[in-house]
C-alpha cells in the first residue's frame, strides 16, 4: 500500500465553532512523507501534527507552536484517518479549523471532491505491541492494547439521562466504508445550559443548531432529531479517531476508553510513542485480511 495525498486542491469557507467568524481553508496536495501540515496563511507559519504539538485539549484538540495555534482539528484527522490520506497541507487564515455541521460527514464529501493520488513511498503504521493505558480520576481510562486491525471501543457516561438512554456503548473496527455509514455523520453536542459558561470564556461563539446536537432536560433541541439512535457515543467514536490519527498514521491495535476526551487520548498517544516496546513501524498489517490497513 502506498502512502496518499489528493489529487488537486480544494478551497472553502466556513464558520469558526469557539472563536466564531469565517475561517477559509484551503487543502494542499503533499509529497511523500510530509505527513499533515497546517498552514497559517495569515500569519506564514505551519505546524505539523504531532502528538507532541498539542498544546490545548480543552473542548477540542489544538496544535501549538509558540505563539501560532490551530484549533479544532479532531474531526477533520477523523476524515483523513478514514480515508487514508497521510501527507496534506491544511491552509486557513485562522486559528481554528471551520466546524461545518459538527461532524465529519461534510469533509468525506469534500475530500472525495478532490481526489487521491498515490505516492511513491509505501505507507507505513503504527503497530501496538504492548498494552499502554492512562487512568484519570472518576474511573476514566484510556488503553491501546495489540490487535490486527485498528478498533475502537468506548463508553460513555454524563450526568444527563437524555445521553445515557440513547446508548452509550460503542464498538467499531474501522474502514473507509464502515466510517462513512457509521460514525461520519455524528455530530458534537453540548447541554444547552452550558452555553452561557461557554460564551462567557469566549468559546462556541459560532455555534448553533446547525452545528450542534444540543439538549436539554427534556431532550434534543433540534428539530431533526438525531442521525443515529445513539449519536452522542459515536460523535465521541469519531474524536478518537482524530485523537489517534494526530501523527498521521494509523495504530492498528485496540483503543479502549471509558469516559474519554481529548485531554485523554493525548496522554494515551504520548505514552505509547514514548515506550519504545510498546509499538513498531510495519508497512502492512498481514494478521488481518479486513484490517482498516487493506480496507483503503
Amino acid at each position: 500500500m502506498q502512502q496518499q495525498t489528493i489529487l488537486k486542491e480544494g478551497a472553502f469557507t466556513g464558520i469558526a465553532l469557539h472563536r466564531g467568524g469565517e475561517v477559509s481553508v484551503r487543502l494542499l496536495p503533499a509529497t511523500e512523507n510530509s505527513g499533515i501540515v497546517f498552514r497559517r496563511s495569515d500569519l506564514g507559519s505551519e505546524i505539523k501534527s504531532d502528538c507532541y504539538a498539542v498544546g490545548d485539549t480543552h473542548l477540542a484538540t489544538t496544535l501549538q507552536n509558540n505563539d501560532v495555534q490551530v484549533g479544532m482539528v479532531e474531526h477533520l484527522l477523523s476524515s483523513l484517518a478514514a480515508n487514508g490520506l497521510d501527507n496534506i497541507v491544511v491552509e486557513l487564515n485562522g486559528e481554528e479549523v471551520p466546524i461545518l455541521d459538527g461532524s465529519a460527514a461534510p469533509w468525506l464529501l469534500f475530500l472525495k471532491g478532490c481526489g487521491r493520488r498515490a505516492l511513491p513511498a509505501a505507507k507505513r503504521y503504527i503497530r501496538v505491541l504492548q498494552t499502554v493505558r492512562i487512568e484519570e480520576e472518576n474511573d476514566s481510562y484510556a488503553s491501546f492494547t495489540p490487535a490486527a486491525g485498528s478498533h475502537y471501543e468506548i463508553t460513555i457516561d454524563y450526568p444527563h439521562e437524555v445521553i445515557n438512554r440513547t446508548g452509550v456503548s460503542c464498538v467499531f473496527e474501522l474502514t473507509a466504508n464502515t466510517y462513512a455509514a457509521q460514525i461520519a455523520r455524528a455530530r458534537t453536542f453540548c447541554y444547552v445550559n452550558d452555553v452561557e459558561t461557554m460564551h462567557r470564556y469566549q468559546r462556541a461563539l459560532g455555534g448553533s443548531l446547525q452545528n450542534a446536537v444540543v439538549y436539554d432536560d427534556n431532550g434534543v433541541i433540534n428539530k431533526s432529531g438525531l442521525r443515529y439512535p445513539d449519536e452522542f457515543v459515536r460523535h465521541k467514536m469519531l474524536d478518537a479517531i482524530g485523537d489517534c490519527y494526530i501523527n498521521g498514521y494509523l495504530v492498528l491495535g485496540h483503543y479502549r476508553a471509558n469516559k474519554p476526551g481529548h485531554g485523554i487520548n493525548n496522554r494515551l498517544m504520548r505514552a505509547l510513542m514514548a515506550d519504545e516496546n510498546a509499538w513498531e513501524w510495519c508497512e502492512t498489517d498481514s494478521a488481518a485480511t479486513d484490517s482498516a490497513a487493506e480496507k483503503f
